[in-house]
């Protein structure tokens, strides 16, 4: 049965049938029209590989401006490729889409695509040089765009069967492919016919003469798609006569073409409403060596863990996520930010922090944007907004900052719940102790030497963090101090949905106000039942 679904795959896949009515494309037509990505491929290729050292060796352009130039096209395309878009879309409406298709049209550009991919490989050093170079550039960009955007809704409009699809798809990925060894293989044979200057790497005339060839094979590809292509709205009489019943009633509403290419651009803006294509978006700008800076309220965050997970954290893309509202309680349960640092600090490969003050959050956010190794997610204090000095200014490894100084009992208390820490210590002073307060700045990884070495002195380690205890700092403070037998007492909410419960109740149900968490550690060292060393850290 198997054997036969793959015969009959293939049977179809190399059929030479063609039926434009119910969307049949025959193998040649296939290969007509998904043969035009070679040219598509390998101006790419040309350009990755070629263009930069051409413009710095023959066109005379400064290397930085010959890089600046290279990358304006992708800005152009981010407003051009959408109009070229709307403008096919609705070709229709004039008399040549009418006549001649709305997507096949613009394979005519192809002529000036070809003559202007030419033109940016001619030498031409000078003091406007780089202006030559730009418009050539632009004027090629546009034109393939004209070809590009076009061609590719071809397939989808001709036949609406996947195998047909895929079968165009699948030789449009092998004619991208083969250019890839061609690029290679052509500029070598014509630095063999036009040898290159004393000391210079090839000859400007080799590169310029490739081009042209792709040039040229970009104009017999596009007539490839001509030929082997239709457009479904004119294959038939019924067909067109539907097409402009519908051309009037787009009149009678009145869209214009500007009109309809505004609408598009407002569209495709409200894409950076999706909490998750924002981080899609961070990603790939960290990826490609820009500083990405994203702010992400905590209540919306399990919107983007994906792309947190997979696409900051196991690619190391070194952006920066800037997260508000890190806080138990919130405003219902659907916008409550309590389960926040028990999401982000158990991602690997990440740099989770939680700032404490206004100086915390400066040093942070300067450590972070001049590192490359890791995403870093920052934590914005929620309560008061403090400033007091900050010893640590480079997050690469962890490392706790001892607060105050004091003996048997540490109080560790993580971003805003420092000044927690802090509150109960001046509670238990007042009952003969002296507490150690430290701020350990990172929410998911432990500075396990300054644990050693407080465990020394301290029997009694308490954390505080403003989210759920399950799966937080606590818990993992807790994990590593048990094996060396001692106590932590971990605050934090339970694992709940709170809705619009007020943050001083919140606080009352779970012991994280100074005097009750104060009674808890005084009965903790009264009560303890764990090791020698602990008791003895607590006799009289």
């Amino acid at each position: 049965m198997v054997g036969n679904e793959k015969t009959n795959f293939f049977r179809e896949f190399f059929s030479f049938k063609t039926n434009k009515a119910e969307g049949v494309i025959g193998f040649h037509r296939a290969l007509g029209i998904g043969s035009w990505d070679m040219f598509n491929g390998g101006t790419g290729g040309l350009i990755g590989s070629w263009l930069l050292y051409f413009m710095t060796s023959f066109g005379g352009v400064n290397p930085g401006l010959a890089a600046l130039l290279i990358s304006a096209r992708l800005v152009i395309d981010m407003f051009w490729a959408p109009a070229v878009a709307v403008i096919s879309d609705n070709f229709y409406r004039f008399a040549l889409g009418r006549k001649y298709g709305r997507r096949r049209f613009f394979l005519i550009f192809a002529i000036p695509t070809s003559v202007a991919f030419a033109a940016m490989w001619i030498p031409m050093a000078g003091g406007l040089s780089w202006l030559y170079y730009l418009v050539s550039f632009i004027l090629f960009d546009f034109c393939l765009d004209l070809v590009l955007i076009p061609w590719e809704a071809i397939p989808a409009e001709i036949t609406s069967t996947y195998t047909q699809r895929n079968k165009m798809g699948s030789i449009r990925m092998w004619a991208s492919g083969l250019a890839q060894p061609l690029i290679a293989f052509v500029p070598t044979l014509f630095m063999k016919l036009l040898p290159a200057e004393h000391g210079m790497q090839t000859s400007a005339w080799a590169l310029f003469a490739t081009a042209c060839v792709w040039g040229v094979i970009g104009i017999i590809f596009t007539l490839f798609v001509y030929f082997s292509s239709w457009d479904p709205i004119l294959i038939s009489k019924e067909k067109t006569e539907l097409m402009l019943r519908h051309l009037d009633e787009e009149r009678k509403r009145a869209k214009t073409p500007a009109r309809l290419f505004l609408e598009n651009i407002a569209n495709l803006l409200l894409t950076l409403r999706i909490k998750t294509f924002r981080k899609h978006l961070g990603g790939a700008i960290a990826a490609a060596g820009t500083r990405a800076i994203i702010f992400q309220n905590a209540t919306f965050l399990q919107r983007a863990y994906d792309q947190l997970n997979h696409d900051l954290a196991l690619n190391k893309e070194p952006a920066i996520v800037i997260i508000s509202n890190s806080q138990i309680g919130g405003t219902n349960d659907t916008h409550q930010g309590s389960f926040v640092y028990s999401q982000t600090s158990n991602i690997p490969n990440v740099i989770d922090l939680a700032a404490t003050s206004e100086e915390d959050l400066f040093a942070m956010l300067n450590w972070a944007y001049n590192q490359h190794e890791h995403p870093v997610f920052i934590h914005l204090p929620e309560h008061t907004l403090e400033n007091r000095p900050t010893k640590i200014t480079d997050f690469s490894k962890p490392q706790y900052e001892v607060v105050k100084s004091g003996e048997k009992v540490a109080i560790l208390g993580l971003g805003a719940m420092l000044e927690k820490a802090e509150n109960v210590a001046e509670e238990l002073e007042k009952l003969g102790f002296n507490p150690t307060v430290v701020n350990p700045f990172f929410a998911n990884l432990l500075d396990v030497a300054a644990l050693d070495k407080l465990s020394e002195t301290h029997g009694l380690f308490v954390t505080i963090e403003d989210g759920t205890k399950d799966g937080g700092f606590g818990q993992k403070v807790a994990t590593y101090l048990a094996s060396k037998g001692i106590k932590t007492l971990v605050y934090g909410a339970d694992t709940e949905f709170i809705d619009a419960v007020p943050k001083e109740e919140l606080y009352n149900r779970y012991h994280i106000r100074p005097e009750l968490m104060a009674t808890d550690i005084i009965e903790a060292t009264k009560e303890s039942k764990g090791p020698n060393f602990f008791k003895k850290i607590f006799s009289k």
